[in-house]
């Protein structure tokens, strides 16, 4: 075996064989906090928010490399400030997608809000602009899903440009597959458990005394068959 061979197998048998430490987090972790030692945080009570730029593919066809940069940059500039605004965390960046994270009071709620900013943000500020301009539309979905996330430190010791956050568990796994799915008119799918933690709050679920959510379509998940809430409102701001 070659020496990077022998580094990789080196490497591998050292995180199979650790006895991790593993502490609760108090706050949403950042790189800074982890360490690539047999290290890891959990988050008992995490919500994930996944938003997702939906046919980034057809916006490139149709359009200029320089239309399409802009475009995207619109669209994660308003996703990340609605969620800066609601006291979220973001963690990820990829391509045209971003993965958040909220924890303490209210953070259902605040994702939630978060969520429904991004479509008004979306819907009534980007797509108006892209639109004078003759261009399509931005479509998107998101999802947000609540539970235990356990999360370690990945990529190669001593260099910060090949590192990042393992974010695992069920309820990330769900958020991304939420808003992989999602589409308009109904672009924000969310959890069973993250609607019980908002269904008390009349703003967030009623308008004009109707419904702002369904909870009427089974859906087939790589995790399994799920019913979600999804909602077509948005939040004004």
């Amino acid at each position: 075996m070659s020496e990077l061979g022998d580094a990789i197998k080196e490497k591998v048998e050292d995180y199979m064989n650790s006895s991790y430490d593993i502490t609760d987090a108090n706050v949403v972790p950042d790189k800074k906090s982890l360490t690539f030692g047999a290290k890891a945080k959990k988050l008992k009570h995490a919500i994930v928010l996944y938003t997702d730029l939906r046919d980034s593919r057809s916006i490139l066809s149709d359009n200029s490399h320089l239309l399409t940069c802009r475009a995207h940059k619109s669209f994660l500039y308003a996703v990340a400030k609605c969620i800066n605004n609601e006291g979220g965390h973001l963690r990820s960046f990829n391509g045209d997608s971003v993965l958040a994270f909220f924890n303490g009071d209210d953070s259902a709620k605040r994702a939630v809000r978060s969520a429904m900013k991004i479509k008004y943000a979306v819907l009534k500020i980007i797509n108006p602009i892209l639109e004078k301009k003759n261009k399509k539309k931005l479509n998107f979905g998101i999802g947000v899903a609540q539970g235990e996330i356990l999360i370690v430190k990945s990529g190669i010791p001593g260099n910060e440009i090949y590192q990042d956050l393992i974010w695992v568990g069920w309820p990330t796994y769900h958020a991304f597959e939420y808003g992989d799915k999602a589409k308009s008119p109904k672009n924000i799918w969310i959890s069973k458990n993250v609607y019980n933690s908002i269904k008390d709050d009349k703003t967030m679920t009623h308008s004009d005394n109707e419904d702002m959510w369904v909870y009427n379509d089974t859906h087939s998940f790589s995790f399994g068959n799920v019913r979600v809430y999804k909602t077509s409102y948005y939040w004004n701001i």
